[in-house]
């Protein structure tokens, strides 16, 4: 369990630096996780957006608008979507990479933001 916690706190801290300090776009994020993060499980994924969004609604109320607070909680329902549908199709669904393949060849949405496209997290 600790190397579960270790990872989701990996990924969380990557999610964060991505967002609040390289200030990149909202919409990438989740395939960022992916790239970076191939191995990892897709619940996990959502859970550090979840915990993000936590985070941005809680203690970063100054520079987080309800907008991005609200694209993260989406973001986060949606890849929990998407792995249940995944796992309807009977398609393999253990880790982020399973995620960008069922992306790629059913679901372009979080693929089709680009790193440099789309709104950050406003300061």
């Amino acid at each position: 369990m600790t190397e579960n916690i270790d990872e989701i706190d990996s990924i969380t801290e990557a999610a964060a630096d991505y967002l609040f300090v390289e200030r990149r776009p909202i919409l990438a994020l989740p395939n960022h996780l992916a790239v970076k993060f191939p191995d990892c499980a897709p619940l996990d994924l959502t859970l550090c957006l979840a915990r993000l969004a936590d985070l941005a609604e809680t203690e970063l109320k100054a520079t987080s608008s309800t907008g991005d607070v609200l694209a993260l909680w989406r973001m986060a329902a949606l890849i929990a979507v998407d792995l249940l549908v995944m796992q309807t199709m009977e398609l393999p669904s253990l880790t982020a990479f399973d995620l960008r393949t069922y992306w790629a060849e059913h679901d372009h949405y979080f693929l089709a933001v680009g790193p440099d496209t789309g709104a950050s997290i406003k300061s």
